[in-house]
């Protein structure tokens, strides 16, 4: 059997939080959340921490 190394590394970037893809999966990082128009034409975009809700974010 061979040896080996487990190898960890952690972000500095103290802007980046934990999101979840499922209720099984997370990743750390950042969101990009977009509008599109009815013809699938990109809007607007926002990019937001790994924690915000997929909502709608566009709404006040």
């Amino acid at each position: 059997m061979e040896d080996f190394t487990l190898e960890l590394s952690y972000s500095i970037d103290e802007d980046a939080r934990f999101g979840h893809k499922a209720e099984d999966s997370s990743f750390f990082g950042y969101k990009t959340h977009i509008a599109m128009s009815d013809e699938r034409i990109i809007t607007a975009s926002v990019v937001t921490t790994g924690e915000k809700n997929d909502g709608n974010i566009y709404r006040n």
